[in-house]
């Protein structure tokens, strides 16, 4: 008896961070932005993309847009082509293209993934965590994220998932220099807006002040789902 092969698990993400001009069109921003998918999407094997969310800021920081791509690796994705792909200048992006300030990429391998409720997926909220960490902190802050505090978010009401993971690469492609790219990152998905009354309490044991002390610097945003281009622009992962 044959059984169906068993869908590939995203091991690898790639976001694409970018704030345009504020005088810009936004009809034109969503055009870009739809672009920007397909041209991400032809740099990934059919067999390797997972999926294809843009979401925007729901804490009125820069940058304003996010776009998450999950990959089942980021060894088979042509990550030479994104300067050209989507960069400001060049033909590709044509005469129309938006002026945009900030354009980062950003490629992370998965360290840890925690599920509580995977039918809930994907997640309309989405908190996004960076840690800069030294060396010397590397092994103490990997401990205490997976002994304590992931431990200790998993009991927030509405949450849904947590994953985990380590710089790959970055590249700065806007016209402007992006925000220092973080050596960790972090992804919490929520089923409501509820969830930020709650998190903010979660920075206070011994343990948590000590890393945060320690650590090289600690970024928190808040994003909400605007498009899930999953199927339209990688096809059906089923």
């Amino acid at each position: 008896m044959s059984t169906a092969p068993s869908k590939p698990q995203a091991q690898s993400i790639i976001l694409v961070l970018s704030q345009h001009d504020p005088d810009e069109n936004p009809s034109q921003i969503d055009d870009w932005h739809y672009k920007q998918t397909t041209r991400i999407s032809s740099t990934i094997p059919h067999t390797q993309a997972l999926t294809a969310m843009r979401f925007k800021a729901a804490d009125s920081r820069t940058p304003e847009w996010l776009a998450v791509y999950d990959v089942v690796s980021t060894d088979a994705v042509d990550t030479a082509q994104y300067p050209r792909l989507l960069g400001n200048t060049g033909e590709v992006n044509g005469p129309t293209a938006p002026r945009l300030p900030i354009l980062q990429y950003q490629a992370y391998t998965l360290i840890r993934e925690s599920v509580a409720k995977p039918y809930a997926l994907p997640a309309r909220y989405l908190l996004v965590v960076g840690w800069s960490i030294p060396a010397h902190l590397d092994e103490e802050y990997n401990r205490w994220y997976d002994d304590e505090h992931m431990t200790e978010v998993a009991w927030t009401p509405g949450w849904i998932r947590g994953r985990r993971y380590k710089l790959v690469e970055s590249q700065d492609i806007g016209q402007k220099p992006g925000a220092p790219t973080c050596n960790y990152l972090i992804l919490f998905e929520w089923e409501d807006d509820h969830y930020w009354q709650y998190i903010e309490r979660k920075d206070h044991t011994p343990w948590t002040k000590r890393i945060m002390a320690a650590a090289g610097g600690v970024k928190v945003r808040r994003y909400e789902l605007y498009g899930d281009s999953t199927v339209e622009r990688l096809g059906s992962t089923n």
